[in-house]
């Protein structure tokens, strides 16, 4: 038993990154690891008691943030009994899920925090995950030159090992992370890093192409340049990846149509107008509960008889981010979460002085959620918690540096 404990002790960083990368196929294989991101947030309650029971600081910027999504899950809350559109259950569950990315980043402060990883592990981990990488494309252009399958054959992982190209595209973005953070300059990590932003790109989806495009300007920039993203670098950026997405943004956003996005943001402002400043509560509107145990609000507002979003339908009922936090919670919801993300970035931010790759894998896999949960439901997404691990990481090195400041005083 001590032999296996030592064992896991001495390569859990090895397993997490396993798993977190190929979750979408394991789940398939064995059920259970579908609820492997849910375990991985919950995790973050028992940890941090141990953080209490050891008397470890609490920083007062995550007490902040923590406070606001406080004020977050009380909106929804308070919709949901005044309102009854769901079953308090339900509204639970979907209530943990709006917060399960940042318990998950709580998850991995504590857990590298009380329990440090040897990082020299990791490379032979990433080696086996892009040789499967590697095989897996090979193996995708072979059945779709043999006509085995249809379709596009660069989006590999659809087929293969995810079951859309948003898993790929995130576990992509996790594998760069990982690699720029942990690996040594060379030519090695140079061959794995243009693999990766390669399948991204030929995915040929716009947010993940994008994400590939932001990948290589926050390299140059923060890794190469060691300068700091300020407000004219995220202007910047963020007139690019507009440019690059302008067509997808216009026809869902702009150009008022009855597609299921177009219609959800559209409800979705609506529902915040008349129900200010609250919504209509958790699993009530644009999140996977709403449609697994269909939610009156779409009767109401006519979208029940919808082609996509109607009862008999439900095919894309959560594939908006920002509309759900708006008709769910509303005005001071919204205002609650933002300001939560925002919070966030600041403490990415201090990252910088102190380590310029943990700097930029936290900001890169943050800003990857960003980006995704303009066109998805990306922060409450399997993969937003894959992305927890790296951002978690980085903040454990600013968490180390004020601990020690206060130790000085």
């Amino acid at each position: 038993m001590n032999r296996l404990s030592a064992l896991v002790k001495n390569n859990y960083l090895g397993i997490l990154i396993i798993v977190f990368c190929f979750q979408n196929l394991l789940q398939r294989w064995v059920p259970p690891f579908q609820y492997w991101d849910e375990i991985y947030a919950l995790a973050a309650v028992p940890l941090f008691c141990l953080w209490l029971i050891r008397r470890k600081p609490v920083s007062r910027l995550f007490i902040g943030m923590s406070a606001l999504l406080a004020v977050f899950l009380l909106t929804g809350l308070y919709s949901n009994i005044r309102y009854g559109y769901q079953p308090l259950r339900i509204a639970l569950i979907d209530a943990y899920l709006n917060v399960k990315f940042f318990l998950s980043i709580g998850t991995t402060i504590i857990l590298f925090a009380l329990y440090p990883a040897d990082e020299s592990r990791v490379l032979p981990v990433v080696r086996g995950i892009m040789a499967v990488f590697l095989l897996s494309f090979i193996a995708e252009m072979g059945m779709y030159l043999w006509k085995l399958i249809e379709g596009y054959p660069f989006s590999f992982g659809v087929k293969l090992f995810y079951e859309h190209p948003a898993y790929l595209g995130a576990a992509c973005a996790f594998m760069l992370c990982i690699i720029v953070g942990w690996l040594k300059d060379g030519t090695e990590k140079t061959v794995y890093v243009s693999g990766l932003l390669a399948l991204m790109i030929l995915t040929v989806k716009s947010k993940i192409v994008g994400s590939a495009l932001l990948f290589l300007i926050l390299y140059i920039w923060l890794v190469k340049m060691k300068r700091k993203l300020d407000f004219r670098v995220l202007a910047g950026l963020g007139v690019a990846l507009l440019a690059l997405g302008w067509n997808k943004i216009y026809f869902y956003f702009v150009y008022i149509n009855d597609s299921a996005r177009s219609v959800l943001t559209g409800t979705g402002l609506k529902i915040a107008k008349e129900y200010f400043p609250v919504g209509t509560g958790f699993g009530t509107f644009g999140s996977y509960y709403s449609g697994l145990h269909y939610s009156p609000v779409y009767k109401i507002y006519g979208i029940d008889k919808h082609r996509e979003l109607g009862q008999q339908t439900r095919h894309f009922i959560s594939d908006t981010f920002w509309p759900m936090i708006a008709g769910q919670n509303g005005a001071l919801g919204l205002i609650c979460y933002a300001g939560a993300l925002l919070l966030l970035f600041y403490l990415i931010q201090k990252i910088a002085k102190l380590n310029r790759k943990y700097y930029f894998m936290s900001l890169y896999a943050f800003l990857f959620l960003c980006v995704a949960s303009l066109a998805e439901s990306a922060f409450v997404n399997t993969y937003a918690v894959m992305l927890t691990m790296p951002i978690g990481i980085g903040l454990l090195k600013f968490i180390i540096r004020e601990r020690d400041q206060c130790s000085m005083l």
